[in-house]
């Protein structure tokens, strides 16, 4: 299901009610993130972005030869100890970025030829994600759009993305709570993973690759493997 550049402003302006006070994640912080004031995760009011890029270390089936292109988005809801993504998530290497010109640059990942786009850890800032979005679909944009997330989502928020994200790339990071809160100070990892998951499939079902092997279509679970089994992978 593709949703019109109407839809897709309608899902924004409904993600941005839980945007202030803040709950579009499981640790709903309540921060007045539309008055200034910043979240949990550092966010506040601007859309921020690490880096925009054509990325070519995504799993294969979803970027082919082509690439896949990626928005880094700044900040984070997690804390992990190990996070390759560091300098994006925990540090100040971050843009202020206007959501029309996100627009253009998802355009652009298309005239490149690229087989889909990804937004990596977009929920605290799914409202501004969504309306880019929209303005990019008013400018021809038509490639799948992926959610490549933590898996530590808030019900609430995910329930509007139906229609939104083609593509669903979560982790599977924590069985147990206690490791989830020790090396991400994620609380309640465990339940909101499961859940968000089954919400997932619900929206787009299992992956679904074309004839050139590149998925359009569905969900893509990665089970992180951590030391000493942290992460009990061996329970999903």
């Amino acid at each position: 299901m593709t949703l019109s550049s109407s839809r897709l402003m309608e899902v924004s302006r409904a993600l941005r009610r839980l945007a202030s006070p803040c709950r579009l994640c499981p640790h709903r912080c309540g921060a007045l993130r539309l008055e200034g004031q910043r979240g949990r995760c550092g966010a506040g009011s601007d859309l921020e972005v690490a880096s925009v890029c054509v990325h070519y270390g995504e799993e294969p089936v979803l970027s082919g030869g082509a690439g896949v292109g990626n928005v880094f988005l700044a900040h984070c809801s997690m804390s992990c100890v190990y996070c390759q993504n560091h300098d994006i998530s925990q540090t100040d290497a971050r843009h202020p970025m206007e959501a029309g010109a996100l627009a253009d640059r998802l355009v652009r990942f298309q005239e490149q030829g690229c087989p889909s786009v990804g937004f990596v850890s977009p929920t605290h800032y799914l409202p501004w994600v969504v309306e880019a979005l929209a303005l990019a679909v008013d400018r021809g944009f038509r490639l799948p759009v992926i959610h490549n997330g933590s898996g530590y989502e808030s019900p609430e928020a995910l329930g509007l993305l139906e229609g939104v994200f083609q593509i669903y790339l979560p982790d599977a990071r924590y069985w147990s709570d206690e490791y989830a809160v020790r090396y991400s100070r994620a609380p309640g990892y465990s339940k909101a993973a499961r859940d968000a998951l089954r919400e997932m499939y619900r929206q787009v079902g299992p992956l679904r690759a074309g004839g050139d092997g590149v998925a359009g279509s569905g969900l893509l679970v990665r089970l992180l493997v951590l030391p000493n089994r942290i992460s009990g992978t061996g329970e999903w």
